[in-house]
């Protein structure tokens, strides 16, 4: 029987009077529903619905004899608590209603039971049988929660939430900075309520954040910013058949100057390992500063993805993308503005450690060796690159660090919209619309209409835009000069 040390909740104001909860055991998760079960302490049956309430749930809401048995073995401390549950009949005596409005039509009687008290009392001395009292019978209820698992609600720390949940639940992380390692082992969802910009995840210098065996495809990282990583690169999936999703991620300040992989490292993991919409942005490492792919088994893609300001202490001969075992798949990425002289990807070591590079934008010439396949299609790379629909031609990003493309750009229209479909929704980095045509630019890519490579997909003006008086598609000084003129030619 799991048991935490009392927390005094706080008073509450009812009814005119000052009350307060404790917390006395709990949360304790049933194996057999994934609900999360809370013994209260409080002085009546009313003041523990509330409470109840205000946490997102109710008062027990007993479905069946297992669920009823488990309670009596779990949470009335060695049948020293007699639990108050959610059945009532406070509003019309002989009509029996659960406290979330369950129809649920389970009973377990005393014998006698029930009689002409108000509220439902689970009897550990009678073996889990339910009796009626009154409200202040008993100074314990066991309250139920379903839904997503609060941190820190439920759980102070992310890795007790994990390491409670059951496979597949959802883990809801408020805004804050959260310490410690986090290694996920089971299908579950993880993610902040607010995003990255809100909820971090700091390694100081020795923690880690890992996917190792028992993660799978159901597994999903979702919108923190991992930052600290000294000693270990800041994500690691490792383990066979480990697979899983990181979404909406913002990888920065990881520096592990002896270390392959300043912030991704990808190695034993016989899955697949799927990045979208993540920044891997300003660590560094002795190699591969944004991701390290070391073993033959391991599979990452990354899907509308940034990668700048990282920098490798090997930079002359390593890239900021790497794989030195395994693929890496780059779909609709930018990798631009890193170290000046590290290559923008690399490949090492054999044909089977691979990089293939669709849809992306690549600043610096990639760099083969010893064997290892870099092939490209439908991207932009600096230094040219065969493959069909692969250029080199500047970009031209808005610069000022921000990676979204210039109404000018050679990028806008040229990708092959089939090479993302299946991976990261209709949305690019910025949560704009993808495939979304440019008329002023000629479709050089491939579909109707084509996506443009890289990150960000441009995002033209509407045609009706009042302000876009030469009708190109965007308001700059021409427009001002095209009013200017009709203007100064009168009516």
């Amino acid at each position: 029987m799991q048991l935490r040390k009392m927390l005094v909740v706080g008073a509450m104001s009812l009814g005119g009077l000052a009350s307060a909860q404790t917390i006395v055991q709990g949360p304790v998760t049933n194996p057999n529903n994934g609900h999360r079960y809370l013994v209260v302490q409080a002085a009546n049956w009313t003041q523990m619905e509330t409470f109840a309430q205000s946490l997102g749930g109710h008062l027990a809401t007993v479905e069946d004899v297992l669920e009823n048995s488990w309670i009596n073995t779990n949470l009335t401390n060695s049948g020293t608590w007699k639990l108050f549950i959610g059945l009532n009949d406070v509003a019309v005596e002989g009509t029996y209603v659960w406290a979330d409005g369950s129809t649920s039509a389970y009973r377990y009687w005393a014998t006698g039971e029930p009689h002409s008290d108000d509220y439902c009392l689970l009897q550990p001395g009678l073996g889990g049988k339910w009796t009626m009292a009154n409200a202040t019978y008993s100074p314990y209820g066991v309250i139920e929660l379903s839904g997503a698992i609060k941190v820190p609600g439920d759980y102070p720390t992310i890795q007790a939430a994990v390491a409670a949940a059951y496979p597949g639940a959802t883990i809801e992380v408020l805004p804050g900075t959260y310490t410690g390692t986090i290694e996920i082992n089971k299908p579950l969802t993880l993610r902040s309520v607010y995003g990255a910009e809100t909820t971090t995840i700091d390694l100081a210098s020795t923690e880690q954040v890992r996917f190792v065996p028992g993660a799978t495809s159901g597994t999903l990282l979702d919108g923190f910013t991992i930052t600290g990583a000294h000693d270990l690169a800041a994500f690691k999936a490792n383990g066979s058949g480990v697979s899983g999703r990181v979404t909406n991620c913002v990888f920065t300040g990881n520096h592990c100057p002896n270390q392959l992989g300043g912030a991704i490292y990808l190695s034993n993991a016989s899955g697949t390992m799927t990045f979208e919409d993540c920044r891997i942005a300003g660590n560094s490492a002795m190699l591969a500063s944004g991701v390290f792919a070391g073993s033959p088994s391991c599979t990452g893609v990354f899907v509308n993805c940034l990668f700048t300001a990282n920098s490798s202490s090997y930079a002359d001969v390593h890239g900021c993308v790497e794989s030195q075992g395994g693929t890496l798949i780059l779909r609709n990425c930018t990798v631009a503005g890193n170290n000046q002289l590290s290559h923008g990807i690399t490949a090492y070591g054999g044909a089977t450690n691979q990089v293939l590079v669709h849809n992306t934008i690549v600043d610096r010439q990639p760099l083969v060796d010893l064997g290892g396949v870099i092939t490209a299609t439908y991207s932009n790379i600096a230094g040219g690159w065969a493959g069909v629909g692969n250029f080199d031609a500047d970009p031209k990003f808005l610069g000022g660090g921000n990676y979204s493309l210039r109404g000018d750009s050679p990028c806008i229209d040229a990708g092959n919209v089939f090479d993302y479909s299946g991976f990261g929704g209709a949305i690019d980095l910025a949560g704009n619309p993808r495939a979304k045509n440019d008329p002023n630019v000629m479709d050089t890519g491939v579909g109707v209409p084509p996506i443009d490579i890289g990150a960000y997909e441009f995002q033209p003006l509407d045609p009706n835009c009042p302000a876009d008086f030469n009708g190109d598609g965007f308001v700059n000084a021409l427009d001002y000069d095209e009013f200017a003129e009709h203007f100064e030619e009168g009516c």
